[in-house]
């Protein structure tokens, strides 16, 4: 038969167990939700980005080929504005910090970030003249620097806001010897 200490100190442990077991789910749940956020917010920007730099790349090219232009001026002034916004904005690099710290994921978003800003000063300074090179040159870059970073960008967000990603991380960071083993 049980005695008294004996059932008291069984509850307090399952208590305690059952505590620890709470906090860790709660910690998991926060930490998917958060990185799908971040996720969210850098797929966002890239469409922002992607989208208005198309529309203004078309416009371009109607332009210089003595077409009709696709948008009219105060649609071009809004886009050129937007991306310049997009591109010197430094709020998904401080949500990305902030999140998963200054690693690789940093890496990827500073690069992302500034070959992105090379294309959008290759558009803003065509001309007639050069847009044909310019063209080629934005195309060029994009095939081989932008959409790789892209691709490797959301790949790694995407794998990272996953229970699994965010157990083994969470392991990591409080048993630094799991580092080893996990990796």
């Amino acid at each position: 038969m049980f005695n008294f200490a004996e059932l008291v100190l069984s509850g307090f442990l399952g208590a305690l167990v059952a505590t620890i077991i709470t906090v860790l789910y709660q910690h998991t749940s926060e930490q998917v939700k958060l990185r799908r956020d971040v996720l969210l917010e850098i797929n966002g920007w890239l469409d922002d980005f992607y989208t208005r730099l198309q529309a203004m790349h078309v416009h371009k090219e109607r332009i210089y080929e003595g077409k009709d232009p696709s948008l009219s001026q105060e649609e071009y002034r809004k886009f050129n504005e937007d991306i310049r916004v997009l591109l010197l904005s430094e709020r998904i690099k401080t949500l990305v910090a902030l999140t998963y710290g200054e690693g690789e994921r940093l890496q990827f978003v500073n690069a992302l970030q500034g070959e992105s800003l090379i294309v959008a000063q290759l558009s803003w300074g065509s001309s007639p003249e050069n847009w044909g090179k310019t063209k080629e040159s934005i195309k060029k870059r994009f095939e081989e620097k932008i959409d790789p970073i892209k691709g490797r960008l959301l790949r790694e967000f995407l794998i990272s806001s996953t229970i699994g990603s965010v157990i083994k991380d969470s392991l990591k960071g409080a048993f630094p010897t799991f580092t080893k083993i996990l990796s």
